[in-house]
Order: structure tokens, then sequence, then C-alpha cells
């Protein structure tokens, strides 16, 4: 292997990576609350401010959940099996430019 395609494999890495949000998500303290509550209850609401972290935490409690890839340190609900999961905003632009973006990414 030459030493540009091993560049080419180190920054594929990096890339990927820095793009893994499942991996590299970092919780507040009451985005930990909201996950633990999913543990004893089938019904949670995450209430905060404007810019507080709500549709990151909700999309990353999605992704979780509908992937099964939960971290090791999960408080929340564990499936053992393939859920459903609805993500809903208040309009088809808002589901399209943040809850869209948040679970798939994006420009």
């Amino acid at each position: 292997m030459s030493k540009q395609d091993t560049i080419k494999i180190l920054e594929a890495q990096l890339e990927a990576k820095r793009n893994n949000k499942l991996l590299t998500f970092k919780p507040y303290p009451k985005q930990v609350e909201f996950f633990a509550a999913t543990k004893d209850h089938t019904e949670v609401a995450l209430r905060a401010g404007n810019q507080q972290g709500k549709s990151e935490s909700a999309s990353y409690f999605v992704a979780v959940a509908l992937t099964g890839r939960y971290p090791k340190n999960w408080p929340g609900r564990v499936w053992d099996r393939p859920i459903r999961a609805w993500m809903t905003g208040e309009s088809a632009v808002a589901v399209r430019d943040i809850r869209q973006h948040k679970l798939f990414g994006g420009d």
C-alpha cells in the first residue's frame, strides 16, 4: 500500500468519525435525564428554551432506538427488537429542515 493510499484511508476514517454523531454525541445532564426517563415511562417530554438541544437529543434518541446501537452507558429503555417510530414537527418544512437534517445530515 502506498503512502497516498494510507493517507486517503486515514482521512476517510477521520471524516467518518467526525460525521458519526452516534459515536460522538455528548448529552447534557438534562438530556441524560430525558433518556433515562424512557426506561420506566412510555411517554416522555423534553421541554426547554430555544437552542437548548431538544431536536438534537430527540434525533439522537430516535437514531439509537432505530439502529439498536445503544452506548455502553445508555440509561434509557433498550428494545430487543426492531421498532417503529415517528418524528414530527410543527410543519413539513420544519421536519425537512430540522428533524431530517439531524437524523440524516446534509449540507
